[in-house]
């Protein structure tokens, strides 16, 4: 009926409860390092993927920077060798425009005459003799007439073309005045 149990029965009763602590211990001893290198490891690759997207997207920065530069560079020479032209050195402007609009139409771009007050005096956008807006880049105009030399402007909305572009500036020099 009511027996007190020997210390021999207490021993026996605590042994599987405390051979189950031990086992989950073990199990608890042997997994959390595993989890936490694998946590170490996770974070590493993130980082390394991290790294890898950085030095991909600033690769992909530099050839496209270069590929602009060299348009660029390919534009200052156009404009460059167009200033020379016999038609624009003489003021004949319509055998200009054709010159222009033959070279636009290659380059898949337009071309533009403005005066030094910023007057556009031909566009080959438009038909020679259309009313074109004064220029919409004052600043670059100036760089141009002061410097006497091609200068790359800024970004700025064309008022013809209705989208943002780069323009490229090319001084007219005639008997040394710009």
């Amino acid at each position: 009926m009511g027996t007190k149990p020997s210390a021999a029965d207490s021993r026996t009763t605590r042994s599987p409860r405390t051979l189950r602590a031990w086992a989950a211990l073990l199990v608890l001893a042997a997994v959390v390092p595993l989890l936490i290198f694998g946590g170490i490891i996770l974070w590493w690759m993130a980082q390394r993927h991290a790294d890898a997207s950085i030095q991909a997207q600033t690769d992909t920065a530099r050839v496209l920077a270069s590929a602009v530069d060299g348009e660029l560079r390919t534009w200052k020479a156009v404009l460059t060798a167009l200033t020379q032209s016999q038609a624009l050195q003489r003021g004949r402007l319509a055998e200009f425009y054709e010159e222009a609009k033959a070279v636009a139409a290659q380059q898949d771009a337009w071309i533009n005459v403005v005066d030094t007050a910023g007057h556009q005096q031909l566009n080959t956008l438009r038909p020679l003799g259309s009313a074109l807006p004064d220029t919409s880049i004052p600043d670059l105009l100036h760089a141009v007439v002061t410097q006497r030399q091609p200068v790359v402007g800024d970004l700025a909305w064309g008022r013809l073309t209705n989208q943002w572009t780069i323009a490229v500036g090319a001084p007219v020099v005639r008997n040394g005045t710009a």
